[in-house]
């Protein structure tokens, strides 16, 4: 029998589970990603293989149908992204 700290432990992990391998419709996940895709420059593309790449070709960016949300500016994400996380800002570095 499982303990109560054990049993609160495999909820959890079980809820984080179904998350990673399922999407609500019109929901979007791995948001950098979308980030990434519509706001490298195209140098940053070239280093990370995304040369025409949209988001709709990569299977966990459009398996809920939701690529883009009207009014969010993803490529402008990009760009805040660089600029808070100096690892994502040395990308052409790497």
């Amino acid at each position: 029998m499982l303990s109560a700290a054990a049993h609160r432990a495999v909820r959890r992990w079980s809820r984080l589970q179904s998350r990673v391998v399922r999407q609500a419709p019109r929901e979007r996940n791995y948001h950098v990603f979308y980030y990434l895709v519509k706001g490298a420059d195209p140098e940053e593309r070239t280093r990370c293989f995304l040369q025409n790449k949209r988001c709709e070709d990569f299977y966990y960016l459009n398996q809920s149908g939701c690529t883009s949300i009207e009014n969010w500016h993803d490529d402008k994400c990009f760009v805040e992204l660089k600029v808070r996380v100096p690892a994502v800002a040395n990308l052409n570095r790497v």
